[in-house]
């Protein structure tokens, strides 16, 4: 139970990490977004900075998979009813990590879309 809830605790954790992180970047592009929107940009910002974001997910997931994956043996001593390779933990891991990128992504992308492109323009 308490390495569930440190499990628990160390997600949310990232979600907020991973969501000041990315509300940083979007607060330092406001003007390159303001411009794009000003332009005709066909994609909105929002899908930019998710696309952005789960780019980095799954790249971080598939580093993180590959050295799992390299660390069976030492793993093997630690686990008691789970297989070190079971490609279903391997699978819902993911699935959850991949959720939290983008909980912790979704309103900075949201706040994206917000921009005022008048603003952002008279401000050159």
């Amino acid at each position: 139970m308490l390495l569930g809830a440190f499990g628990a605790l160390g997600l949310v954790l990232a979600c907020i990490g991973g969501y000041a992180v990315i509300s940083y970047s979007v607060s330092q592009r406001e003007r390159e977004m303001g411009i794009r929107q000003a332009l005709g940009a066909t994609r909105s910002p929002s899908a930019l900075v998710l696309r952005e974001r789960m780019a980095l997910a799954v790249a971080g997931i598939a580093i993180g998979l590959g050295a799992a994956r390299a660390l069976t043996g030492f793993l093997s001593t630690m686990l008691y009813t789970v297989k070190p390779t079971d490609s279903l933990v391997f699978a819902s891991v993911s699935t959850v990590l991949l959720a939290a990128a983008m909980a912790g992504s979704l309103l900075p992308a949201r706040c994206a879309t917000g921009v005022d492109r008048a603003v952002v323009l008279s401000d050159g």
